[in-house]
């Protein structure tokens, strides 16, 4: 079947934009959570039938079960009860923790949003910043830079060929050596 017909109005690109992998994140902790308090739910039941099964073997009278048997239930049901408990508590601080992550996970995305818009802003300033730069940059003044450059250039080159062809000893001048070397460096 083509994909064209199945009327999906953002036909697939490979890349999900960052609003479709949020939504996708949302919907697998929404999964998740539910899923748990399910299993949750299930086992509570569970436990429930059980003790209501347990009961009526305790405090049947007709029930045929030995006083060592019923002992031994009772402890078993004490143990059940303490175990109970601890899951109990053991799930409230899960619940804390997933509750407290998911509050950091939304302020995480919140902050992630902030650092983009503060970014594209950022972009924004820097391209102005450019374009201010490249009005302020006049073609006749660079040319008259470029032109007067060029003859700062002859003028090194002159002077640099009068020192070397005089026949003075400049490598023994500390001071034309100095000057030889400065005119070969390129003025900004």
């Amino acid at each position: 079947m083509s994909k064209q017909g199945s009327g999906d109005p953002h036909p697939p690109t490979g890349r999900m934009s960052t609003a479709e992998l949020l939504r996708i994140l949302g919907l697998k902790e929404e999964l998740l959570k539910t899923t748990t308090e399910k299993s949750a739910q299930s086992l509570a039941l569970q436990r429930l039938q059980m003790g209501n099964a347990l009961l009526k073997i305790l405090f049947d009278e007709d029930a045929s079960i030995s006083n060592e048997d019923r002992e031994r239930i009772e402890s078993l049901m004490g143990r059940k009860q303490e175990l109970t408990a601890e899951i109990l508590a053991h799930e409230k601080h899960c619940r804390e923790l997933r509750d407290r992550q998911e509050s950091i996970q939304a302020e995480r995305r919140e902050l992630t949003q902030q650092n983009r818009t503060l970014m594209s802003e950022l972009k924004g300033i820097q391209a102005s910043l450019s374009a201010r730069q490249d009005e302020g940059t006049r073609p006749e003044l660079k040319e008259e830079v470029e032109t007067a450059e060029g003859h700062l250039s002859i003028a090194q080159n002159v002077l640099q060929g009068l020192i070397v062809g005089s026949g003075v000893n400049w490598a023994k001048d500390p001071e034309l050596t100095e000057l030889l070397i400065s005119l070969g460096e390129r003025i900004h």
